[in-house]
């Protein structure tokens, strides 16, 4: 359910599936996902990947927390985990950014993102944020 809450529409969660297939089998280029669980049930997700043309690249991507546990901070203690171990897999000193892209961008410009001025196709926000590992 956390999966079809994040995704939202069909197509949106069918491709989900199989980026989460990709997750789980031995292909070199997957993403790192993280969960918050309660009693063996996962009620929060967030996932980022390197981008694979650039070093200095993140993507943060499905974020979801189920409907019954949101406004608790799950996926903000999910995000600020995930930039952290972003912090942590960059090379000493070196600079980077993260992307995102939301229909919410006031919850992550709370969370350091700033907001560009490019939208997507599905009139979703292209969120920025500058890591420096200095």
């Amino acid at each position: 359910m956390v999966m079809q809450h994040a995704f939202g529409d069909k197509g949106d969660f069918e491709i989900a599936q199989r980026e989460f297939q990709i997750m789980f089998s031995k292909d070199t280029f997957r993403p790192t996902v993280l969960g918050s669980f309660l009693c063996d049930k996962i009620v929060g997700v967030v996932a980022f990947i390197e981008d694979i043309m650039s070093t200095d690249l993140y993507s943060i991507f499905w974020v979801g927390t189920h409907p019954d546990y949101q406004n608790r901070g799950i996926a903000t203690q999910l995000i600020q985990h995930a930039k952290s171990m972003i912090s942590e897999e960059m090379l000493s000193g070196r600079a980077g950014d993260i992307i995102l892209t939301t229909k919410h961008p006031e919850f992550y410009e709370r969370l350091g993102f700033e907001r560009s001025h490019f939208k997507t196709a599905h009139a979703r926000y292209v969120m920025l944020q500058s890591v420096n590992t200095n």
